[in-house]
């Protein structure tokens, strides 16, 4: 058949449907649509309709189901001229032989027994017939003797009907009086339950005002203890802040730490572990999980991690001392030490400490600017003690003569103010201030022309003639 059909001549496969042109029975717009070519939803618009493919019915191009058979929801229209369509893996389902039938309204509900309501209504039909036939019998006027031999025969039968619905009326009697009778049974075991239950309701009550009171006690108790528990949040007075940390104030305290950026949850920081430090190469290639790291959660957050090594730092505390402060263990507290030093080398590393000269001269004191106008620099080496190695080879290394104790090594320079303007790594204590001052790159940083002050009695006058850069020694 021709595809191309006019739209006034085509009509609906489905069975029972008379649907022909686009207007419908009550003038609304009918579409229709083709067969779908997905053989899942071409088998079940198949079933739908209630048709078979076969020799009474074939599927061609002008086989259509009209928009009669489909849902409002499962329809819709175009927004130019409104063609309608139906929506994706819709199937019709509004079909003649689906509409039901109107709904039947429920029997009334009967009020009492039906059985003894059942034999009242015939008692008096009965009573109403025995009166009407003697009323009739004597309008007609019959024989004394006929009249009172039916008469009789009404009234026996009368009177057998009464005994009948008295008896049933004794049975419903009975039987409301043994349902009085449970009922005022169950009405006797439920006042029982309900007492029990105002005695259980009652204990309970006197139980929820005793965990009430308990627990007003403990929330007490424990804002008494949280005003006691060494955190920093406990010591927001730049007095405190400067005697645990050595920062001038709480706002210079916390703005280090927002410039140090550990994250939420210390995620910024690789924490130190025992087993094994070794990095993965992967690790700085893949996102960061928030919260997430190796082993269990911590009990301190990064502010407080924070300033529990700022007060080792600062007061030199013992880590068991630490540990009880912040009620963690001394393993906990030297890993917490060891993480937050590396993360702090690597963020306060990129910053350039190193005056300027304009800076050196506007902050030097008044001594120096009479008697060391062109000091630049103040440098030393200091020697700080560690624990002797199992190595027989690097315990010989680490060994100092002056400290007779093994140490390590650094180079320190400050500005004639005393603010610190360079600090290198730290060697093995045997090497020389000499050697150290040599491989520090302390030397780099230094312009030609620059007076140093030297503390020690080490001849370094070679080293800074190379670099023309004249070296100055105090009197003390």
């Amino acid at each position: 058949m021709n595809e191309n059909k006019s739209p006034q001549n085509r009509y609906c496969c489905v069975p029972l449907c008379n649907q022909k042109g686009t207007t419908g029975p009550n003038g609304e717009k009918v579409g229709f649509f083709s067969i779908p070519t997905d053989t899942s939803l071409r088998a079940q618009w198949l079933h739908a309709i209630r048709r078979d493919t076969g020799k009474h019915f074939t599927i061609t191009d002008s086989t259509k189901v009209c928009s009669l058979h489909f849902k409002n929801e499962h329809l819709k229209k175009s927004l130019g001229i409104g063609r309608l369509s139906y929506v994706d893996g819709a199937v019709p389902s509004v079909f003649e032989w689906k509409r039901s039938s109107p709904r039947k309204r429920p029997p009334p509900t009967p009020r009492g027994n039906s059985a003894s309501i059942q034999n009242k209504k015939q008692n008096k039909r009965k009573a109403g017939s025995a009166r009407t036939s003697l009323d009739m019998s004597a309008v007609a006027g019959p024989s004394s003797e006929s009249l009172s031999i039916d008469a009789t025969d009404s009234l026996n039968e009368f009177s057998l009907e009464s005994n009948s619905e008295a008896e049933s009326s004794e049975t419903v009697t009975t039987d409301n009086q043994l349902s009085y009778d449970d009922l005022r049974k169950k009405l006797a075991k439920m006042e029982q339950l309900l007492e029990e239950s105002r005695t259980k309701n009652a204990k309970l009550e006197a139980e929820v005002e005793k965990v009430r009171i308990h627990a007003f006690k403990i929330s007490e108790k424990c804002a008494n203890l949280e005003k006691r528990i060494f955190t920093v949040d406990n010591f927001t007075s730049d007095e405190d802040i400067t005697f645990y940390t050595g920062f001038p104030s709480y706002d210079v305290f916390m703005a280090t730490y927002n410039y140090l950026n550990p994250g939420q949850n210390g995620e910024n920081i690789r924490f130190w572990r025992s087993v094994s430090n070794d990095v993965d190469p992967e690790y700085y290639e893949r996102e960061p999980e928030l919260g997430v790291g190796p082993g269990r959660p911590r009990t301190l957050n990064a502010k407080e991690e924070f300033f529990l090594v700022m007060c080792r730092l600062r007061q030199g505390f013992p880590e068991r001392h630490l540990g009880h402060l912040f009620d963690i263990s001394q393993s906990t507290v030297s890993r917490i030490v060891i993480s937050w030093v590396n993360f702090m080398y690597l963020r306060f590393g990129q910053l350039n400490i190193w005056p300027s000269r304009k800076v050196v001269n506007d902050n030097m004191p008044q001594d120096f600017k009479g008697k060391y106008p062109n000091t630049r620099a103040i440098i030393d080496c200091t020697e700080i003690k560690c624990q002797m190695p199992s190595s027989l080879l690097l315990n010989s290394e680490l060994f100092s003569s002056y400290k007779n104790h093994t140490t390590l090594k650094g180079l320190i320079a400050i500005s004639p103010a005393g603010h610190i303007s360079f600090i290198s790594q730290l060697y093995t204590g045997s090497i020389s201030d000499r050697e150290i001052t040599e491989r520090s790159g302390f030397l780099t940083s230094l312009l030609k022309l620059m007076i140093l002050l030297w503390l020690t009695k080490d001849s370094l006058f070679r080293i800074f003639y190379q670099l023309v850069c004249p070296l100055t020694s105090p009197h003390f």
